[in-house]
């Protein structure tokens, strides 16, 4: 053994560690927050069935049925969390101004004045301006209600029998509102705006059941229906009577908005920035770009590679820092942690009885057929779970399924070990250590002939597990007092020589839980990483 280290990590050194790591965390949380800034489409409003205006890095365009964009309209001092509306006839803007409330302005905005000053959403809210009723309709999904305005601004009705509605769209003399909270969409008649109804319920079987968006594309309804975290919005469609046809516009990760657009419709997709015209059935037809947008993509995509660089390197740095510490601080650790309760006994005096003595096996092993009960139990009481709840989304079960078959594998594995061990031995007899094998094989060694590190004794091929000095398999004390005062000559080895002799001895329960223990590690770090880099 090497000379025992002493003393702490000089303070410097310390200060230089926790420099890099904090420099790491910081550097990695501005680069999302520059993934976060690069800018895209933000909000639509349909201007006619062959045009649709979108709002995009502070300025609106106009963009047609073929996917050409005209020339850009300023938006000043517009809040970008509330979308604006267009009244066809007048050309006229509904804009929200942040503690100003709701402005018109003339399609060049270049003349606004107060709609409703009194309006005042703290959160996400969009706009639709009836263009026969020559009203406004104003979903507030922080305070969960939907208003209407009339053409000068004064409140018709409120309704508030929603949680968290968002997009709006028209079907002839009615208004569809996507009620994200209560994974529905309603509706209301524009000319009797008396009470709100269920359109239809958007449940997708799973955990996409959020509706955050919708288009009316010919006798279809199309809505983006997010995840439980609001997440990785998925387009899809139903038919008139709210039945789902299915999954379209695949290819994109995270719909943000959609509006209806000649035969098909325009969304625009948050993961890549970008905006796309969708055919009648919903395949994309081709990329929209706006003035400034190929340069956002080229942003986005240079500072997410920094974004995911910088995590990467956190995470390998975070592990190599954590092995380096145990390395140069094992021999200043616990016992608890090391295991090593045995090196400091090698030279005590055997307090073990005379002749050939056996030592008791720990409670793990005695109680070994309770790791056989966990799996079941835990069957027993997601499917009771299941039962109560009637019914999971299908990720959930997965999941739940992936941890049952994981934890039986651990559970299999560790009975197997723990039956290997009641079936074995470890004794002492006089200087000799013996070890016996589940076929009653007994092997004895003394001095150099034994081979031991804390959790385990190897004798002439034989491998025996021992535990550790918190989880024995065999007696802690009895190890301490018996077998460690017989150990002063013996081999000591390393933790790398340990799993060298485990593979070369081909000691099959070990290197399965080894082998396990590192899969559920390496899974922990790319889950984490890959959570990271999304």
């Amino acid at each position: 053994m090497g000379e025992k280290k002493s003393g702490a990590v000089h303070p410097l050194v310390a200060v230089l560690v926790i420099a890099l790591f904090g420099s790491l965390l910081l550097a990695w949380l501005w680069t999302r927050e520059q993934v976060n800034a690069v800018a895209e489409p933000l909000h639509m409003a349909v201007q006619s069935a062959q045009s649709v205006l979108v709002r995009y890095d502070g300025a609106l365009y106009r963009v047609d049925a073929q996917g050409k964009v005209s020339a850009a309209l300023p938006l000043p001092d517009a809040a970008s969390r509330v979308g604006f509306a267009i009244d066809p006839d007048s050309r006229d803007i509904f804009i929200y101004r942040d503690t100003k409330g709701l402005w018109q302005c003339a399609q060049d905005v270049g003349h606004c004045r107060p709609f409703v000053t009194s309006l005042n959403p703290q959160g996400p809210g969009r706009l639709y301006w009836d263009v026969n009723g020559r009203q406004l309709a104003v979903t507030d999904s922080s305070n969960h209600r939907l208003s209407l305005f009339d053409a000068g601004g004064h409140l018709l009705k409120t309704f508030k029998d929603l949680r968290y509605p968002n997009g709006m769209a028209a079907d002839k003399r009615t208004l569809l509102v996507a009620d994200t909270n209560h994974h529905r969409v309603v509706r209301l008649d524009l000319d009797r705006p008396e009470s709100l109804q269920t359109a239809f319920n958007v449940e997708m079987g799973g955990e996409y059941r959020w509706p955050t968006d919708l288009a009316r594309v010919g006798a279809e309804y199309w809505v983006l229906v997010g995840d439980n975290r609001l997440g990785n919005q998925r387009l899809y469609r139903f038919d008139a009577h709210g039945q789902v046809l299915g999954r379209i516009a695949t290819r994109l990760d995270d719909i943000l908005m959609i509006a209806p657009l000649g035969s098909g419709a325009l969304v625009a997709d948050h993961a890549s920035r970008t905006l796309w015209r969708l055919g009648a059935q919903g395949e994309p037809l081709d990329q929209v770009l706006l003035p400034g947008m190929a340069e956002a993509q080229q942003e986005l995509a240079y500072w997410s590679l920094w974004r995911n660089v910088l995590l990467v390197v956190f995470v390998v740095a975070l592990l190599a820092g954590l092995a380096f510490a145990w390395w140069y601080d094992r021999d200043r650790l616990p016992r608890g942690l090391t295991g090593d309760d045995l090196s400091e006994q090698r030279s005590s005096q055997s307090w073990a009885p005379r002749g050939e003595a056996w030592l008791r096996h720990g409670l793990l092993v005695r109680y070994r057929y309770l790791y056989l009960a966990g799996p079941a139990f835990y069957f027993v009481v997601s499917a009771v779970a299941l039962w109560m709840v009637g019914s999971l989304p299908w990720k959930l079960l997965a999941m739940l399924a992936v941890l049952g078959a994981v934890l039986t594998l651990l559970s299999v594995t560790a009975f197997w070990v723990l039956h290997y061990i009641s079936r074995s031995g470890v004794g002492v007899h006089g200087p000799l250590v013996l070890l016996k094998t589940p076929g009653g094989q007994v092997v004895v060694g003394s001095g150099p002939q034994v081979a031991y590190s804390p959790s385990m004794l190897i004798i002439d091929g034989v491998v025996m597990p021992l535990g550790t000095a918190v989880v024995g398999l065999y007696d802690r004390e009895q190890m301490r007092q018996w077998v460690a005062p017989q150990l002063s000559e013996a081999r000591q080895l390393t933790g790398y020589q340990v799993l060298v002799e485990v593979w070369r001895h081909r000691f099959w329960p070990l290197i399965l839980i080894y082998a396990l223990i590192t899969l559920m590690s390496l899974a922990g770090i790319v889950f984490i990483v890959s959570r990271g880099m999304s």
